[in-house]
């Protein structure tokens, strides 16, 4: 079916659907209007909470333990996006032990894994242990 092929009939049994869809989206809007004003006016007692320690700003929560983290907290990222503390985090092994796990014949893979190895030998270098937690500032 296409514009030009759409008849009298056609356009106005399409129209009712739409607008019998439409309408039935509308009712569901008020109906959680109270809900999402309450959400908003819990949101907005949660922001003062933090702000009011510090302007704290939530960064998420430690897929490990589940400790509330907070930007400019140390822990790791994790490539899929999620967080981990500190105490959580993967050493530097086994970090390295993941990307062997992962290996493949991918480009992208071998350069990540090139750029965490020099990383690692930075770090050794320094004095660092393989042992020791990776921290990134969250």
């Amino acid at each position: 079916m296409t514009l030009e092929t759409l008849t009298k009939d056609e356009r106005k049994e399409i129209q009712a659907i739409v607008e019998g869809l439409d309408n039935a989206a509308e009712e569901i809007r008020k109906s959680i209007a109270p809900q999402v004003h309450a959400i908003g006016a819990i949101e907005g007692i949660r922001d003062e909470f933090l702000m009011a320690r510090g302007d704290l700003e939530v960064a998420g929560y430690c897929v490990g333990c589940e400790c509330i983290l907070f930007h400019g907290d140390r822990g790791y990222h994790y490539e899929d996006g999620e967080i981990s503390c500190i105490d959580c985090s993967p050493t530097w092994a086994d970090a390295e032990e993941s990307f062997k796990a992962a290996a493949g014949d991918d480009e992208e893979h071998a350069e990540a894994y090139a750029d965490f190895k020099s990383r690692m030998e930075e770090h050794v270098a320094g004095g660092g242990s393989v042992n020791e937690k990776i921290p990134y500032i969250i």
